[in-house]
C-alpha cells in the first residue's frame, strides 16, 4: 500500500497521517528505594522532555531490523551500558499507537517494544542515576506528564506506563 496522507489544520498546526510505521525500542528501568518505586527517564533534547531510554530502529546504525539490537544500541549510546556490563533484558510488551510527533508536526503510527532492563551492579546503577541527563521519577510524575521540578514528561512515557500497568489515566 502506498503513502496515505490526510491533512487537517488544528490550532494552526498541520497534522499529516500516513500508513508508515515508525518502530522503536524502550527500556523500562525501575529502581526501588525504601519501598517506593521509581522509573528511570532521560532528557530527550530533540523532544525537550523526559522519556524512557530508547529510540527508533536505525538499520544504518547496525540494528538490522531487530528492535532488540535497537535497545542494546540505545542503552550504550544513552547510558553507556555495553555487552560486558552486568544487566538483564526481557521483552515486556509490544505497543501499537498513532500519536502526534512533536518533532515532525504530524501524526505517526508507531510500533514500540518495551523491554524490562535490570541493572545488577549497584555501582553501575548509581553511576547512571547520577548522570544529570537522567532522572528518577515516581508514578504520579509520569501520569501528570511533569516532574516535581516542573520539567515535561513525554506522552509516550505515560502511554508505556499505561500499557504496562493496564490502566488508562485521564488527567
Amino acid at each position: 500500500m502506498g503513502l496515505v496522507t490526510l491533512s487537517q489544520n488544528i490550532d494552526e498546526q498541520v497534522i499529516v497521517a500516513t500508513d508508515a510505521v515508525q518502530k522503536a525500542a524502550f527500556a523500562y528501568i525501575t529502581i526501588e528505594d525504601q519501598g517506593d518505586l521509581y522509573y528511570l527517564l532521560r532528557w530527550n533534547r530533540n523532544w525537550r522532555m523526559y522519556n524512557f531510554i530508547g529510540g527508533k530502529l536505525e538499520n544504518r546504525k547496525g540494528d538490522n531490523g531487530d528492535l532488540s539490537n535497537t535497545l542494546r544500541r540505545e542503552l550504550f549510546e544513552e547510558i553507556g551500558l555495553n555487552g560486558s556490563d552486568n544487566y538483564g533484558v526481557q521483552e515486556l510488551i509490544q505497543v501499537n499507537i498513532n500519536q502526534f510527533s512533536q518533532r515532525e508536526k504530524r501524526n505517526k503510527n508507531y510500533h514500540f517494544i518495551v523491554y524490562g532492563v535490570d541493572i545488577y551492579a549497584p555501582e553501575l546503577r548509581t553511576k547512571i542515576i547520577k548522570d544529570p541527563q537522567n532522572i528518577l521519577v515516581n508514578f504520579s510524575e509520569i501520569t501528570a506528564l511533569e516532574t516535581v521540578t516542573g520539567k515535561p514528561v513525554s506522552q509516550t512515557a505515560r502511554h508505556i506506563l499505561e500499557e504496562i500497568e493496564g490502566t488508562v489515566f485521564d488527567f
